[in-house]
């Protein structure tokens, strides 16, 4: 670039060009909802949540962290708390592992009968709390009887929430679990009774 008339240039400076600034990326409002980063739950699924809370329990509690720790998409959570009594039964949370690739939720639940008759239990009454909000549980594998002192294991999954929306509930949260008792019945129903001047067969 040549000099003005009668200057001359006396000193150049050359220096690296501004850098461009990032172009900032577009942000509009939609009228639709974001597409989830979820899977949508499946029988499947909910069937493969039941079968690994099932090995779980088969196992000590070092192979429980270890299974777990295998697949980073699952969460364990174990609970000591004392056994929530509804008269002739009590149930107590075991453990809860949430599953992030479908926002899935499965429970581990003893139920223990404390009566000398058989406990008939109501396989669509299960309902777990959390906080005020109030889930009921659409997947339980459960037998839905037990026997006099006897101690069972239910398996519970939560896969939406009461309207179908995700339930969004982490696997450490304080869960409240119920079951409705629809009846119960003697175990022996047949009983030998000595009658005078009868001799027993």
């Amino acid at each position: 670039m040549p000099a003005p008339a009668g200057l001359a240039w006396r000193k150049l400076v050359l220096g690296p060009a501004p850098a461009a600034a990032e172009p900032r990326p577009a942000v509009s409002l939609s009228a639709r909802p974001p597409r989830t980063r979820l899977r949508q739950p499946s029988p499947e699924s909910e069937i493969g949540l039941i079968e690994t809370l099932r090995m779980l329990l088969n196992t000590t509690a070092a192979g429980a962290r270890d299974i777990v720790a295998a697949n980073p998409t699952l969460a364990l959570e174990s609970f000591d708390g004392p056994p929530r009594s509804f008269g002739d039964f009590t149930l107590l949370a075991r453990y809860a592992l949430r599953d992030s690739t479908t926002d899935t939720l499965g429970l581990c639940v003893s139920v223990a009968n404390h009566t000398a008759r058989r406990l008939l239990f109501d396989p669509g009454s299960w309902v777990v709390r959390a906080g005020d909000r109030v889930y009921p549980v659409r997947t339980a594998d459960f037998a839905n009887e037990l026997e006099p002192g006897a101690t069972g294991a239910a398996f519970l999954v939560l896969a939406r929430g009461p309207n179908g929306e995700a339930a969004r509930l982490l696997s450490g949260n304080d869960f409240e679990i119920s079951v409705i008792l629809s009846g119960s019945v003697n175990p022996r129903p047949v009983m030998r009774v000595p009658l005078e001047g009868f001799k027993p067969l």
